[in-house]
Parts: C-alpha cells; structure tokens; sequence
C-alpha cells in the first residue's frame, strides 16, 4: 500500500509541472533512453505518455508533445549510434558486456 501511494504522489506532483520542465522530460527521457542505458530504469515511454496526458489535460499543445518526444527519440538513437560506432569495440571489452555475463545476468533475472 505504500508503494501505491508514493507512486501516486510521484504521478500526481509530475503532472503539476510547470510546462517547460514538462516538455524537457517528454524530450530528455526518450533521448535517454536511446542513448545510454537509462532504460533500464525508466522506459522513454514513461515521457510520451506523460506528454499525451499533459496534451490531453491541455496544459501542453499536443503539436509540442509530439516533436518533443519525437526529437527525444530520434536524437537519442543518433547518439547512441555514435557512441557505438566511436565506442563500440572498447564496450564490448568490458567484461559486463561480455556475452556470457549477459546471458547470466539474464538467467538470473529471470528465474
């Protein structure tokens, strides 16, 4: 019950956001996202959604949730092709990366 209502309280305080910072998270979490390993904890998605609610609620224009969540996605995946392709082989060296680390790591999540 707890976590119910701190996850209610965390919705209800994002929603009360000025608009700007608003259109920043609709950006910033689909760009982080797709660029770096952010989600893992907190899926891009959470943004868009927060955008078409914020749209639909009309504190924000639905035009402006739309580019800003499509800039965040598009731009996101244009540095993380970046860094892969400036990093990629320096990454794949670690050993976190390693195949047989993932595949372990994955059996362990998931049982």
């Amino acid at each position: 019950m707890h976590a119910e209502a701190v996850m209610t309280h965390l919705a209800e305080r994002i929603l009360l956001l000025p608009p700007a910072v608003a259109l920043l998270l609709v950006f910033a979490l689909p760009a982080l996202e797709a660029s770096a390993f952010v989600g893992f904890i907190v899926p891009g998605e959470i943004g868009v959604i927060l955008g078409g609610v914020l749209a639909n609620q009309h504190k924000l224009p639905l035009w402006a949730a739309l580019v800003a969540g499509i800039a965040g996605a598009v731009i996101g995946d244009s540095v993380g092709y970046e860094v892969g392709k400036r990093y990629g082989e320096r990454i794949r060296g670690v050993t976190a990366f390693q195949p047989k680390m993932l595949i372990s790591v994955a059996q362990t999540t998931a049982g």
